[in-house]
Parts: C-alpha cells; sequence; structure tokens
C-alpha cells in the first residue's frame, strides 16, 4: 500500500517551509514582527486637535487595533498640552496698536484658538484705542453679537483709577468699556467711557479666533 506524506513547500531559499515554522502552535516571541498601519501619533507640539477612536473590540486585525492605539496616543498629547501651563504665546509685536500711554500684551492660545487682551498702564484718555488685527487671528464673529453692518460687539472689563473732574480725589471704578469688532477694517476698537485721565487702566478682552 502506497503511503501519502504531506507535500514539501520549498520556499526561495530552497528550505523546507514547513520545517523552518515548526508547530505553528508552539508560543514564540514575536519581538522582531513587524505590522503596517496609519499611524495618527505625532510630536507634543503638532497635537493641537481631538480625534474620536472608535471602540477597540474583540477581532481587530493588527492593523486596526494599532491604528487605533496611535489616536489614543495622539489624543493623550493634546490633553498634555491643554493642561500646561505654557500654551500662551505672546504675539503682541504682530499687532499694530494705537493705546496712548498704556502698555498692551497679545496672547494667543493654539489649542483652544483664544486671544487674549490685556491693556495696563496710565494716562489713558477718553476715547478710543484700537489695535489691527492679522488676518491669522480673525475673531469668529458668529460667536459676537453684531451691532450694525460690519461692527461686533466683544467682550471685556476693565477696572480704572482715574481723576474725576472736577473733584482731584483719585478714585477706583469699574466699568465695562465698548468693545467692538470692525470687520471692515479688521480693527478691535476700545472705548474707555471716563472723563478726565485714567491711571492704572487693565482690561482682559477675550476673543476666539476663526
Amino acid at each position: 500500500m502506497a503511503t501519502v506524506t504531506d507535500p514539501i513547500i520549498l520556499d526561495s531559499t530552497g528550505q523546507d517551509i514547513v520545517t523552518a515554522l515548526g508547530n505553528l502552535n508552539t508560543p514564540r516571541d514575536t519581538a522582531a514582527y513587524t505590522t503596517s498601519f496609519a499611524s495618527s501619533d505625532t510630536d507634543d507640539a503638532s497635537a493641537t486637535s481631538w480625534t474620536v477612536v472608535p471602540p477597540i473590540a474583540g477581532g481587530e486585525t493588527h492593523t486596526t487595533l494599532f491604528g487605533k492605539l496611535s489616536q489614543i496616543a495622539k489624543n493623550v498629547r493634546y490633553l498634555k498640552n491643554l493642561l500646561n501651563d505654557n500654551v500662551w504665546q505672546d504675539v503682541t509685536s504682530e499687532f499694530t496698536i494705537n493705546v496712548t500711554g498704556a502698555r498692551a500684551m497679545i496672547l494667543f492660545n493654539k489649542f483652544t484658538k483664544e486671544m487674549k487682551i490685556q491693556i495696563a498702564g496710565g494716562g489713558v484718555n477718553t476715547g478710543t484705542a484700537w489695535l489691527t488685527v492679522p488676518s491669522k487671528y480673525l475673531p469668529d464673529t458668529s460667536l459676537m453679537s453684531i451691532v450694525a453692518g460690519t461692527q461686533y460687539f466683544m467682550q471685556g472689563i476693565s477696572v480704572g483709577r482715574f481723576t474725576q473732574s472736577p473733584s482731584s480725589a483719585s478714585q477706583l471704578y469699574t466699568f465695562l468699556g465698548t468693545l467692538i469688532y470692525d470687520s471692515s477694517t479688521n480693527q478691535i476698537k476700545i472705548n474707555f467711557p471716563i472723563g478726565g485721565t485714567a491711571y492704572g487702566v487693565q482690561s482682559d478682552i477675550r476673543y476666539i479666533v476663526a
């Protein structure tokens, strides 16, 4: 009686593949194995947004599993950036500023896309200070209240110590300034509604970049 034997399959080097692989049920070290997948992970500085990751389920292929894990890794980097105390960048030099007798500092948070405008100092007369906004920092006007045409209300509160005429007594006042963004000129206009000259004027104006 003839005996049926398993066919011998040779690889490109002439080695018996079955012998080379051995018993596939035998545990083996996969340290050198590689898996091809599209990674979503990135360096910390580039992790500027959140990615929705589908749940990890049984039966995942290595490609889909590692793809999801790379998205989770990127999301962790994004959360780390949000918790970082140093996410505010000083972009004052990029703005054209006209604030007489005061100092202005403009900060940008690239992770939340929030602008923070701070004006402090003395000698600000009643009138309008203005800042010309670069195109990459234009406000999201959908989050503002429209005044008329191209003008929109912004948010901000100012605290000023000033000499109130005719009295020479220095008093501390809290007042809400008129803060307008004019999209036709890309200018933020700040009106200090006070008489005389203000000293120690401070403002904290915030908006979200479009």
